[in-house]
């Protein structure tokens, strides 16, 4: 190799020397203390939201699809119902029905008037003991009797309640407003426990900027204070810092400091940005 090179020593004198120049560069427009390049930040939608439900079955309706704009409460998609409608309908006939009660409260009714009878015939001294304390026994089972068709009834409008709220879920809304950036399942999929994600929706109306900062660099600040960030297209803003981490990243030694800015006219776009020392 040296014997090959050896008729060109300028030449490699040269190569050497761009090497080096081309190192010393690099070293300088990557230094390790905190430099503009540190003070990058990525600004992100506050609100990101896998739209879930915690229902199972199978997408009856899809209502939006990706870039539509939804309000708070809004339906974005339904799952079948017509097992559930059908459950509802039987609890909601077994709740209505008054006949056990009535009949449990006729049986006690009447065992009240034959202990009113007994009584007198008892006081006379025409009765035995053990005959009225049948009666009484016997009142005291109608009673009992009354008592649990009652909760019979309270136990089956608890179940008709969690029936219709369990019917109510499966209408899936969106969780806040916002603009919907996926829609992850389609008419005729299933939903599982395992993959309860219909949609997602991210709200621009507040970002979030997240930037790696040293300890010395968080001495001075804390959650409440102002930040000026610099965003996409050069324009700086006043953000406020929203939380100082207590402890470092383990994995890096940075500090992960969030700043909120308000963007209420949706202009910003989230990017990536700098925060202005």
């Amino acid at each position: 190799m040296s014997r090959f090179l050896a008729p060109f020593p300028k030449l490699v004198a040269a190569v050497l020397s761009c090497l080096i120049i081309v190192e010393v560069a690099s070293a300088q427009s990557k230094p390790f203390t905190s430099s503009y390049l540190d003070r990058e930040g990525v600004l992100l939608p506050y609100y990101d939201v896998d739209v879930a439900t915690t229902e199972v079955g199978i997408v009856r309706s899809i209502f939006v699809k990706a870039g539509d704009r939804v309000v708070e409460g809004q339906p974005i998609a339904t799952l079948d119902s017509e097992i559930l409608k059908a459950q509802i309908r039987v609890k909601e006939s077994e709740v209505e029905s008054r006949g056990r009660i009535g009949q449990a409260k006729a049986e006690l009714d009447l065992q009240k008037k034959k202990i009113d009878r007994l009584l007198k015939v008892y006081d006379s001294g025409n009765m035995s003991r053990l005959e009225l304390d049948r009666a009484e026994s016997d009142l005291q089972i109608a009673q009992a009797r009354l008592l649990s068709e009652e909760d019979s009834i309270h136990i089956q409008s608890l179940e008709l309640e969690r029936l219709q709220k369990s019917l109510a879920e499966r209408t899936i809304r969106a969780p806040s407003s916002g603009i919907v950036t996926e829609v992850v399942k389609g008419v005729g999929e299933f939903v599982a426990t395992n993959s309860p994600n219909v949609a997602r929706i991210v709200d621009h109306h507040k970002l979030k900027a997240t930037f790696s900062m040293t300890e010395s660099e968080i001495s001075g600040i804390k959650a409440g204070n102002v930040m000026k960030v610099q965003v996409h297209g050069g324009d700086i803003m006043e953000g406020v810092i929203e939380f100082v981490p207590p402890v470092a990243d383990p994995a890096t030694g940075w500090f992960m400091v969030v700043v909120v800015l308000d963007n209420a006219d949706e202009r910003i776009i989230a990017s990536k940005c700098q925060r202005v020392p």
